[in-house]
C-alpha cells in the first residue's frame, strides 16, 4: 500500500512540506492511498480544523466519524462511489461530531475536478440547490496566474433563492465578486469578453440543474 501526502497552499497551488509548516495562514495536506484520495486535513493559521474524508467500500461511516470526531471541528464524508461513464459520483455528508448537518451529492470529471454538486434538505431529502462549474482553458485577452483562487472559473448556481433562477460567477478580472443573473432578457455570458470563452448556446449542460453531463 503506497501512501503519499500533497501540502497545498490556500491558493490550491502544491507546495513542500517545509513550505506549508512555514505558512501563516491556511492550507491542507491531501493524503493518497495507492494514488487514490483518502482525506483532506485542512489547517487554519497553522491548526487542523476540518476536512474531507472519502468512505472505501466496506468502511463504516458510524466508525469513520467517531474516530475524527475529537481530530476536526467538522468534516464532509462521501459514501457510495460510483463510476458514470467519464464521470465519478459520490454522495456526502457535512458532519458536526456525529451531527448531520448538510447532505448531497457531488460529481467529478476525468481529471479528478469538482464539475457539480448537489445540495438536498437532510430531513425530506429534496434537493435545495445544484452548483456547477466550468473551468476555463482558453483565457483569450486575460492574462492566466495562479495568484487567485480558482482563476478562470465559471460557477453556476441553480433554485439558490428562486426555484428557477440561474446565476454566474465569473473569477476573471472585473467579472469577480459579483453575482449575473441569466435570463431570456439578459445574460453576462454574451459579454464580448466571455463569448468567445464560453458557448452559452452549445454548453447546454449548464442550462439546467441536472448534476450528470449525460
Amino acid at each position: 500500500m503506497a501512501i503519499e501526502i500533497k501540502y497545498k497552499n490556500s491558493l490550491g497551488v502544491e507546495v513542500s512540506a517545509q513550505q506549508a509548516n512555514l505558512l501563516q495562514g491556511d492550507y491542507s495536506s491531501e493524503h493518497y492511498v495507492d494514488d487514490v484520495l483518502k482525506k483532506i486535513d485542512i489547517y487554519e493559521y497553522g491548526e487542523l480544523s476540518t476536512g474531507e474524508y472519502y468512505l472505501s467500500e466496506g468502511e463504516n461511516l458510524k466508525s469513520v466519524l467517531a474516530e475524527y470526531q475529537s481530530l476536526w471541528r467538522s468534516g464532509t464524508f462521501f459514501t457510495n462511489k460510483q463510476q458514470v461513464g467519464n464521470y465519478t459520483v459520490m454522495d456526502w455528508g457535512l458532519y458536526e461530531k456525529t451531527e448531520k448537518l448538510e447532505e448531497g451529492r457531488k460529481v467529478w470529471d476525468n481529471q479528478g475536478r469538482i464539475i457539480a454538486e448537489g445540495h438536498v434538505d437532510v430531513a425530506t431529502h429534496h434537493v435545495l440547490y445544484t452548483v456547477k462549474y466550468f473551468y476555463l482553458t482558453n483565457f483569450g485577452s486575460f492574462v492566466y496566474t495562479d495568484r487567485v483562487l480558482n482563476y478562470g472559473t465559471l460557477e453556476f448556481a441553480y433554485g439558490l433563492s428562486e426555484p428557477d433562477e440561474i446565476t454566474v460567477l465569473i473569477n476573471l478580472p472585473d467579472f469577480d465578486n459579483e453575482i449575473y443573473y441569466i435570463t431570456e432578457e439578459e445574460n453576462i455570458l454574451n459579454h464580448p469578453l466571455i463569448a468567445p470563452l464560453f458557448s452559452w448556446d452549445t454548453q447546454t449542460y449548464y442550462h439546467s440543474d441536472q448534476l450528470l453531463p449525460i
